[in-house]
């Protein structure tokens, strides 16, 4: 007979940062906050933390979101861009080349699956249609585009990781001499200009602050 100890490692909740549990086992039985998600994005790394300062989610969410919006893309697509990686409060940011590895086997094919419809709760529970295929394409170009000039601004400078995709983002310095990216240059300086003495807890949380303004601000025009 198996004690509470080992009993406690086949549970299929986890603990939210508001206290109230997500049953994974049980997904449309649990609401999440809009804050529950955007501070657990807040505190995940991107590329599982090999990055030169600590960068998340909600950043490259709001930098993904924000460009969209520059750009004059419709309602729909921002929005989405903005919450187009919400599953990962709770199933993870899984690197790029991990679902390389697993492509086309079941076992990823599930994880996809669940998380969309983790997101589609999100857009129930706000009562707004859930975006069109052209948005999701959409939001792929700006998710890729950020991927680029996060590989320049984050990441290790070094021959490797720059061949991983073909590098078309510039750092934060050559943007406003780069006609083709000069829009984006505000952008970029407040996602990646940042000071070593600004990664504070505080600091760090108030991108998940910032990524839920952005989201309630995009409902609003529903």
């Amino acid at each position: 007979m198996m004690d509470t100890f080992e009993r406690s490692f086949l549970k299929t909740e986890i603990q939210l940062s508001s206290g109230f549990a997500f049953d994974y086992s049980a997904p449309h039985e649990h609401e999440m906050s809009l804050n529950d998600v955007t501070n657990s994005l807040a505190l995940i790394c991107r590329y599982n933390g090999h990055c030169k300062k600590h960068y998340s989610v909600a950043q490259h969410s709001c930098m993904v979101g924000d460009m969209m919006e520059l750009d004059g893309y419709d309602k729909e697509s921002v929005l989405y861009g903005y919450m187009h990686d919400f599953g990962e409060a709770v199933f993870c940011d899984l690197p790029q080349p991990l679902k390389a590895y697993f492509k086309g086997s079941d076992l990823l094919q599930k994880y996809v699956e669940i998380e969309e419809d983790f997101i589609k709760r999100f857009y129930e529970n706000l009562e707004i249609p859930y975006p069109s295929d052209t948005a999701k394409k959409n939001v792929k170009r700006y998710d890729i585009l950020s991927l680029e000039f996060e590989m320049a601004n984050i990441l290790s400078n070094n021959k490797y990781s720059h061949s991983l995709v073909n590098i078309k983002g510039k750092k934060v310095e050559e943007i406003s001499a780069t006609t083709e990216y000069s829009r984006y240059y505000d952008i970029m300086k407040n996602t990646f200009a940042c000071k070593e003495e600004d990664f504070s807890y505080s600091n760090t949380i108030d991108w998940g602050s910032t990524l839920s303004r952005k989201v309630i601000r995009q409902c609003l025009k529903y």
